[in-house]
């Protein structure tokens, strides 16, 4: 399955929009994952980084009894992502890509629709506990989201403020 989320990247004080696809490919019972998770159309310092960054935060997601869910695809799947367009070049603030990587990673394992994702843009880097962390140029995705239409854009709560925007609501 693939999974196409929006997201942008700061270019200088502007982001331009970029979309994130993630393909699981499970593996069959008793087979090993072999790559866990590779990226293309970002930086490998970046994908490295975004990769030990998601992996822990949802690693670290546990249901009310303290277990991992079993759904949890590092354990049962090699993952690819893809950042495009490649250009122009997405060096230095790659890793507000983590959220959408995520949230990728979870629409594939079905825990919920496409629909819920497919007017929306999110950006966001994660800690290694599942936190999402500010990033910078917020106004900036805000404006790149509105600027394509979408009906949502998802911004890190740590960031602080409250924003607004006409014609599209930042959550």
């Amino acid at each position: 399955m693939i999974t196409s989320v929006k997201s942008s990247v700061l270019n200088g004080s502007e982001a331009d929009p970029v979309i994130v696809e993630v393909s699981s490919n499970w593996v069959m019972p008793g087979e090993r994952v072999t790559k866990g998770m590779t990226a293309s159309g970002i930086s490998a310092t970046a994908a490295s980084q975004a990769n030990q960054r998601v992996r822990s935060a949802l690693l670290s997601v546990r249901d009310p009894e303290g277990h991992l869910p079993s759904c949890i695809p590092y354990t049962t799947c090699d993952l690819e992502v893809s950042v495009t367009p490649s250009q122009p070049r997405k060096k230095g603030f790659e890793s507000g890509l983590d959220v959408s990587i995520a949230i990728g990673i979870l629409r594939n394992i079905g825990l919920f629709d496409e629909s819920a994702i497919e007017h929306s843009a999110f950006i966001g880097e994660l800690s290694l506990a599942g936190d999402v962390m500010p990033v910078r140029g917020v106004l900036a995705a805000i404006s790149c989201a509105r600027s394509l239409g979408l009906k949502r854009v998802f911004v890190p709560a740590k960031n602080g403020g409250s924003y607004e925007a006409p014609g599209i609501e930042v959550i």
